[in-house]
């Protein structure tokens, strides 16, 4: 039989302020990916519903942490909504749409966007090898933890039409030769500092393969350039990576064709006049479209990502390792 495609609406995850709301998704097929449409009303007055006063995140920050848990307990994906909406740049080769009300000088800006978590890899020769096989599972589970209306305008006073978001979903089944699926993970680590630190070491975890690694730098929550100056990734005395921030930001922006922008306003850029795309890095070690490029742990007694930071304002550096667990035989 010919592999099947399907799209179905899976769950709305309903709001509760500053809170967990987990949700059941369907097994049985293979998970492409997830659209994720984010919807909600702010109350807010049309003198504060500005670019200036709108978060870094912009309706996105309204999500402290999204999660997808494979039986029970196992965190297979965690990232807040803000890291959410840089990695569609990353995966999508394109600034995602955006509520045109929000930061537009309107009262109680109705807000609709959607945003895409994979859980198979963008290029990459043969992205479905790290599709989700849900039939193996024994349960699945979407889980949002909500912020509240601050997170997207500290001015607003409460929700005029509380959050929801909406979980669709690209399935498959049906292979002549059935893949043998890699599992793909990302999470987040956030380092706050108040001193400068040429060579701040952070441990990974051994044992998986490394595919990427995406650095969003901000002061006091703004993204802003002038932190990070340098990233290594090693394992005793190897060095697998030494490049300079600026050469990182460059690299990526430039390899995808997005524009670099210092403010917002820019056609490509996000909402929220705070969010600079200059204070975000993805080093990807992927290059020709296979997974073996990616840097393979196993049997390592450690493995470092090594950051040379200056201090700006009050910085901090959210870390987002991109991690492949391979079937090994």
């Amino acid at each position: 039989m010919a592999q099947q495609v399907r799209f179905r609406k899976q769950n709305v995850v309903t709001f509760a302020a500053n809170n967990k709301i987990q949700k059941t998704l369907a097994r049985g097929m293979v998970y492409r990916e997830l659209m994720l449409e984010l919807a909600c009303t702010p109350t807010l007055a049309a003198t504060k519903n500005t670019a200036a006063l709108t978060e870094a995140g912009d309706e996105w920050n309204v999500i402290q942490k999204l999660e997808i848990i494979a039986n029970g307990t196992d965190v297979i994906k965690s990232i807040s909504g803000r890291a959410l909406r840089w990695l569609n740049v990353i995966w999508q080769h394109c600034m995602p749409s955006l509520s045109a009300t929000l930061g537009a000088a309107g009262a109680n800006p109705i807000c609709k966007s959607t945003l895409i978590l994979p859980f198979w890899q963008s290029d990459t020769i043969k992205p479905l090898d790290t599709a989700l096989d849900s039939s193996v599972l024994s349960d699945l589970q979407i889980a949002v933890t909500w912020g509240d209306h601050t997170d997207i305008n500290a001015n607003a006073t409460a929700f005029t039409t509380d959050p929801t978001l909406t979980v669709y979903s690209q399935e498959c089944f049906g292979f002549d030769q059935p893949p043998v699926f890699s599992n793909y993970r990302f999470f987040e680590i956030n380092q706050a500092f108040t001193a400068a630190d040429s060579d701040k070491q952070i441990q990974l975890p051994v044992g998986p393969v490394y595919r990427a690694f995406t650095l969003i730098t901000d002061d006091a929550g703004t993204e802003k350039a002038g932190i990070l100056n340098n990233l290594k990734l090693s394992s005793g005395t190897t060095i697998f990576a030494d490049v300079d921030a600026k050469v990182a930001n460059t690299q990526w922006t430039d390899r995808l064709g997005i524009s670099r922008w210092n403010s917002g306003a820019e056609a490509l850029a996000p909402i929220s006049s705070q969010s600079s795309i200059q204070g975000v890095y993805h080093f990807d070690l992927v290059r020709d479209g296979y997974l073996t490029e990616g840097i393979d742990t196993v049997g390592f007694s450690e493995f470092l990502l090594r950051l040379d930071l200056s201090v700006v304002g009050t910085p901090n550096v959210l870390i987002i390792p991109h991690q492949i667990i391979p079937v090994r035989g």
